[in-house]
């Protein structure tokens, strides 16, 4: 197992999880929400803050992997979207049950991953929270390919401040 952290290291850890995940909470409360009805905060961004903050060096928290691997699956959860059978959505070319979707549209997303090279487990769970999704997220159709972009790009805007602030971090590793 990986060694356990520092004080010094947990306190960079908690401060950096606080500031990525507080930006983007505070853009959804005072902006998005009543400006837009879209939701900004995914749950899949507490584990992207596990990632970005937690093990920074980790290949699965580098930008390229974050950003690429969140466009691909928010991707692939609208564009699945139309051929699940949902209360939220109907479309003629609806034939797959919400429960099978569940489980086919995140392993698609990882596929996709893993064949491009873009890996972030976050990423999978941005794509089953959209096809699991309530009304509201099912309402932002294409425009919910912002959500996790925009929030995950201030995640990392984050990152690339906090964790350069201590002398034993880097992030990036890589682009």
């Amino acid at each position: 197992p990986p060694p356990r952290a520092t004080w010094t290291a947990g306190a960079w850890t908690l401060v950096g999880a606080f500031l990525g995940l507080i930006v983007p909470s505070a853009l959804e409360k005072f902006y998005f929400h009543d400006a837009t009805n879209l939701v900004l905060m995914l749950g899949s961004f507490g584990a992207l803050a596990t990632l970005l903050f937690g093990a920074p060096a980790s290949p699965f928290a580098q930008p390229r992997m974050v950003l690429l691997g969140h466009l691909q699956s928010a991707l692939i959860a609208v564009l699945l979207d139309y051929l699940v059978i949902s209360e939220h959505t109907h479309f003629a070319t609806a034939f797959i049950p919400q429960w099978v979707a569940a489980a086919l549209v995140p392993a698609v997303s990882i596929t996709s991953m893993a064949l491009t090279g873009f890996i972030n487990p976050p990423a999978a769970a941005c794509a089953f929270i959209y096809t699991t999704g309530n009304e509201t997220i099912k309402e932002a159709g294409w425009w919910y390919l912002l959500v996790p972009l925009l929030g995950s790009s201030l995640m990392i805007l984050v990152a690339l401040i906090v964790n350069n602030l201590s002398s034993n971090r880097r992030y990036p590793n890589f682009w």
